[in-house]
């Protein structure tokens, strides 16, 4: 239900299914870094989908039924191309706004979220994981092939392993 490019997506039943799982099974760590993942997507990822969808929409043209896929795919192709160029700028040159031309698909609101919320040293503060941090070292987790994964040594406390 996490996988935002299958029919089943859906962040509710992902949670609901996700939290029965972190209190039935709470050695197992996998379960809370899917947690993680869920809150990343919500509180990071969601809000600019949002802000592209809510800035772009009126460029879907849809002229008949027959059209449709095809006038999608090609929208889908333009929004992934500009967030593929935006990337490659940051990784190449930084994220400031200076380094981005205007002429874009997505308008500059877009743009400064996207630097906003994506950049690395910033993106943690719209991230608030501490109800997840709270509940993981409670239940103290100790195995799962991604915990095993995320973890560097075996005296790694769960708020450790979350902050990585």
């Amino acid at each position: 239900h996490l996988n935002p490019f299958s029919h089943t997506f859906d962040l509710q039943r992902a949670s609901r299914h996700l939290f029965f799982a972190t209190k039935f099974t709470p050695q197992y760590g996998d379960g809370f870094l899917e947690s993680l993942r869920l809150l990343i997507v919500a509180q990071l990822l969601l809000p600019i989908a949002a802000l592209i969808w809510e800035e772009t929409k009126s460029q879907l043209v849809v002229e008949s039924d027959e059209t449709w896929d095809e006038n999608l795919v090609e929208y889908t192709s333009k929004i992934l191309l500009e967030l593929c160029s935006i990337r490659s700028k940051i990784v190449k040159e930084g994220s400031s706004a200076e380094n981005f031309s205007m002429e874009s698909f997505l308008g500059k609101a877009t743009l400064m979220a996207i630097l906003q919320r994506l950049h690395p040293e910033v993106s943690y503060k719209f991230l608030d994981i501490s109800r997840l941090e709270l509940r993981c070292a409670n239940a103290d987790p100790n195995y799962g092939p991604l915990w095993f994964y995320c973890r560097v040594g075996p005296t790694d406390t769960a708020r450790t392993v979350l902050a990585r």
